[in-house]
């Protein structure tokens, strides 16, 4: 008898424990990365299935949908408003690692592991089921000061023991709701509508930072709407390309 209620005991023990684990584990959220430019009449579809899909996904905190606006097109007779040599190395980054010798808009790439057309919702689902993971989240507390964003940062030791030695981090502020005329190029003559726009960004290696158990870190402000901005961060693997800890803090609050 005795036996059997110290076994009972340690069965319990043990499924708490498990019950434990479980809830310290749960799904990440997924980054989608979406390459576009106003200058590009191919772009809008895939624009249009960030604003819905992706704006249920964001929603549901499943995944975070950003734009990032290449500055390729800006030449021919349209400059992107939201465009920047940046996003277009950033693009470049990945085309790299995917071993492409070019690149296109508009492309989605998924956790930084696959790109594809951005405008084709069947692959980007089937990416976004296979991307699901589990890890600790970056911890992010972010207030806009005037011109200027402010994000206090604390890095997970466990997210910079699974990368490289010298992992990225990503800090991206985006807004939502941003409604452009365009006049003149591909798109000349229609009014897009686009949501988690990457308005400023900036990425620095684990090195660069001070060793301490919290970053603050301060972005540029062109002039976004709290009420509409987040500010996004996560960890990349400059070896792998892998995308880790992602948090985002919507919307902004003001000091």
């Amino acid at each position: 008898m005795r036996t059997s209620i110290l076994f009972f005991l340690v069965l319990c023990l043990a499924m708490t424990h498990a019950r434990a684990q479980d809830l310290s584990l749960t799904k990440a959220p997924v980054l989608i990365e979406l390459f576009t430019s106003q200058g590009c009449s191919s772009c809008p579809p895939a624009e249009a299935l960030l604003d819905s899909w992706g704006m249920e996904l964001f929603q549901a905190k499943k995944a975070l949908p950003l734009a990032f606006h290449v500055d390729y097109w800006d030449y021919l007779g349209w400059k992107d408003p939201y465009s920047s040599s940046a996003a277009s190395d950033r693009q470049r980054n990945y085309g790299t690692f995917f071993q492409s010798n070019t690149i296109y808009t508009p492309q989605s790439v998924v956790q930084g592991q696959v790109g594809f057309n951005g405008a084709d919702r069947a692959r980007a689902q089937l990416e976004l089921s296979r991307s699901q993971a589990t890890f600790p989240a970056l911890g992010l507390l972010a207030t806009m000061n005037g011109k200027s964003i402010h994000a206090k940062i604390s890095v997970p030791v466990e997210l910079v023991h699974g990368t490289s030695n010298n992992p990225v981090l990503c800090v991206v502020l985006f807004e939502n709701g941003l409604t452009t005329s365009v006049q003149r190029g591909e798109n000349g003559g229609r009014t897009l509508s686009e949501d988690f726009v990457v308005r400023s960004w900036k990425q620095m290696t684990y090195s660069d930072l001070k060793k301490e158990k919290e970053q603050t870190l301060s972005l540029p402000n062109p002039g976004v709407r709290p009420s509409q901005s987040g500010v996004a961060v996560w960890l990349q693997d400059p070896q792998n390309m892998k995308v880790s800890g992602l948090q985002w803090v919507y919307p902004l609050s003001k000091n």
